[in-house]
């Protein structure tokens, strides 16, 4: 079909004179009728290949991109292939693409590899963010710092590795982050998918816990700061229990810092790829080996519940006063042992209940052999004596014996 048959004879015989003329044809455009649909989207898309003024690119198609969705989008026959935009020849991409989109940013799309996202800075995604760094990697995805050019600021997005389980993970954290809404998470902005590989918007905040340690040469936090972070974190934990929803990955690295200063900190709970319902399957990798709780290793029956998220903040309370982990064990075997040497003996209730008891009496030998504690909670006696009380009430073998996050929150080491 020609473009011809798509323009009024006084329209045509003006085109024309002039089609390779940008400011007449400007002006035409504003003679057209507004119901002529088919002739302004024409003109719309033609006036961006007479100009290479990215801001009247973006203007124009999005003008076409409104008419085709409002009048066109639902048409069997549609305009883009009547139209056979291809011998447009804007720039070179398929307006049938383009027309999926809201349009900010027109420059070569970002190329998606199989498998884990590797951008470049400058690439473009969803022709509106522009990738400026990356900030993270985790096991299942890539963040990256962006230039939102919709809400003309910086954002972070996450990018989920394309493969089929992790795909499901990205999936189901989406589904998780539309159920919650609290000022101590960070919460998601906007989620799509592109070629197959799944995207979550993030609100822009300055690092996390771990780079914060990092940048500051592992200074310890001061008790008042560790404080303010422990009733943060303790409130999003009623939180999520109120809704059943269980983090399992708490680290110093999925906790964001929004604002911190010499007497204040506010920070917000990220990352929640790992995140299960309650009474769920636990099967798989969860919670990062420092931050493990010992029922997760031993496999204790119907161990998993929001319990072992108190043990994760717990161990991040005292690498915050002491800039050194509790934990820094580098097999799961060692972990148990460097518990063992903190805590104690467990006791023989703890014992049968897990599935790998052997791993725990082939490992300690701890019937007939003495042992010397760790005592490493000992030391934060000397920096706050509530903060010990409360690590010791809320490391404990036995998850019953655990302080809960609303006790927590009662504790005097919040309250004081």
């Amino acid at each position: 079909m020609s473009v011809a048959s798509h323009f009024s004879a006084e329209i045509l015989l003006e085109f024309n004179k002039f089609y390779n003329d940008y400011d007449k044809c400007k002006q035409l455009c504003e003679r057209v009728d507004i119901s002529d649909n088919n002739t302004l989207i024409y003109l719309y898309l033609h006036l961006c290949k007479l100009t290479d003024d990215k801001d009247e690119i973006v203007f124009y198609t999005n003008k076409a991109n409104k008419i085709y969705k409002n009048n066109f989008s639902n048409n069997n026959s549609t305009i883009l292939n009547e139209f056979e935009w291809v011998k447009l020849e804007l720039y070179k991409y398929n307006l049938g693409e383009l027309f999926n989109y809201d349009v900010y940013m027109l420059s070569d799309n970002a190329e998606m590899n199989t498998g884990r996202c590797l951008f470049k800075p400058k690439d473009i995604i969803y022709y509106r963010y522009r990738i400026e760094k990356q900030i993270g990697k985790g096991t299942f995805s890539n963040v990256y710092k962006c230039f939102d050019f919709k809400r003309n600021q910086h954002i972070a997005i996450k990018a989920i590795r394309n493969d089929k389980k992790f795909k499901k993970s990205g999936s189901k954290e989406v589904n998780i982050l539309k159920q919650l809404s609290h000022k101590s998470i960070c919460n998601y902005v906007k989620y799509f998918e592109v070629e197959q590989h799944y995207f979550i918007v993030f609100n822009l905040l300055q690092c996390n816990i771990y780079d914060y340690l990092k940048t500051n040469k592992f200074t310890p936090f001061k008790p008042n700061i560790v404080k303010q972070f422990t009733k943060q974190m303790l409130d999003v934990l009623v939180y999520i229990k109120d809704i059943d929803v269980i983090h399992c990955d708490i680290k110093p690295e999925n906790i964001l810092i929004e604002y911190i200063d010499d007497n204040n900190i506010t920070v917000k709970l990220a990352d929640f790829g790992s995140a299960k319902k309650k009474n769920k399957t636990f099967v798989g990798y969860f919670v990062s080996r420092y931050y493990r709780a010992p029922e997760i290793v031993l496999e204790q029956i119907e161990c998993c519940d929001y319990l072992i998220d108190m043990w994760s903040i717990s161990t991040i309370i005292y690498e915050l006063l002491t800039s050194e982990p509790l934990f820094s064990s580098k097999t799961e075997k060692n972990l148990i042992y460097d518990i063992y040497k903190e805590l104690g003996v467990p006791p023989d209730t703890f014992i049968i209940s897990c599935k790998k008891r052997k791993l725990l009496e082939s490992q300690l030998l701890y019937i007939s052999q003495p042992i010397t504690l760790y005592n490493k909670l000992s030391s934060i006696q000397d920096i706050d004596i509530e903060a010990y009380n409360y690590l010791k009430h809320s490391l404990q073998w036995k998850k019953e014996n655990r302080l809960t996050c609303e006790k927590g929150l009662q504790h005097k080491f919040i309250l004081n």
